[in-house]
């Protein structure tokens, strides 16, 4: 995904709960309060099935995309609560979040820009200031240096890319001038993007002249009837409330020979970023680590390679793996 704050998933039910102690601590509206305190968790982590957990920050004020929702700053409490089981970072609230995902999220994503000003601003970025070009680069370089020693080299086929919760399309956009005999498929659930997209696919300079592919809405297991050696999911699986399922739904459609790149804010943003950093805000339902992400990709049937954490130009803590089907990773392991 080109921008972190974009979903593109079928279902965004809050986690419930019911059974939480909700209530915020001492320090008034607009405080942020970090703690070890541990806490009985009725819902079961969507990673490990673990009902144990420990809340490490409170936060007393809603973000901006709650105000956008009409969200109150009166009785507002949210826990960041550590799972004992397998150390996912969980987003506990006391309200409902479903309207954050409104016609008024794209307007406080963009924050005053259009969709196609952001793209320009992104596109514009030297190299060395853009989180994007480096996505791209770590994309390209595991085609070409790490899959292509396998037995599928996409060099020899006419290759698919699905990128899922495209946003404004700027990692599609660039992946596909570095390599242009892939052909590309967004997947975006905003109108506005979408609109934009298809601007884009006719547009892009030096592009074939076969168009991207837009489909607007959310990713849903079967809503594509091809399949796709390359399946992109950048800032995307956070936004969900489980994210194994999603996963294992995008895995339907990764080629047999296929491999899946997976990009989400790290938990550690917790420890080193300020409370108001946007990976903390209410429209992330978890946080990772390697442990954890490695550990969705396993539970979604694929073999998790290459689980990493980096610092990214603009400063955000950054997870990212590739996973690829685990039948042909055993096959190619025995053939070696």
């Amino acid at each position: 995904m080109s921008m972190d704050t974009t979903l593109a998933t079928s279902d965004t039910h809050p986690v419930s709960t019911a059974a939480y102690d909700t209530s915020c601590p001492a320090p008034g509206i607009g405080e942020s309060v970090y703690s070890n305190k541990l806490i009985p968790v009725p819902v079961t982590c969507p990673l490990c099935a673990s009902t144990s957990g420990r809340v490490k920050l409170t936060i007393n004020i809603p973000d901006r995309f709650e105000r956008a929702a009409g969200i109150a700053a009166e009785g507002y409490c949210r826990h960041w609560v550590e799972c004992l089981g397998c150390g996912l970072l969980l987003d506990v609230y006391s309200h409902d979040i479903s309207a954050i995902y409104s016609d008024q999220y794209y307007e406080a994503a963009v924050e005053g820009e259009t969709v196609s000003d952001r793209f320009e601003r992104v596109r514009r970025m030297p190299a060395e200031k853009s989180d994007n070009a480096g996505r791209v680069q770590r994309v390209i370089d595991f085609i070409s240096n790490t899959w292509r020693r396998s037995r599928f080299p996409f060099e020899h086929v006419s290759p698919r890319v699905l990128d899922i919760g495209s946003g404004t399309g700027i990692f599609l956009y660039r992946f596909l001038e570095a390599a242009p005999h892939w052909r590309g498929t967004a997947i975006e659930p905003s109108p506005q993007a979408c609109a934009h997209l298809r601007t884009l696919s006719l547009a892009a300079p030096g592009r074939r002249a076969s168009p991207i592919d837009v489909i607007e809405g959310y990713y849903r297991r079967g809503c594509v009837d091809e399949k796709f050696h390359l399946i992109t999911l950048n800032k995307v699986v956070e936004h969900v409330p489980n994210p194994v399922e999603l996963v294992a739904d995008a895995a339907a459609a990764l080629h047999e020979h296929g491999v899946m790149y997976v990009e989400v804010p790290d938990k550690r943003t917790l420890d080193l970023r300020p409370s108001t950093d946007n990976n903390l805000g209410a429209l992330h339902y978890c946080l990772f680590d390697a442990q954890t992400l490695a550990r969705v990709f396993e539970r979604a049937g694929l073999e998790p390679l290459c689980v990493e954490r980096y610092l990214e130009p603009s400063g955000k803590i950054t997870v990212s793996g590739f996973g690829v089907r685990r039948e042909f990773f055993f096959e190619f392991a025995k053939k070696k």
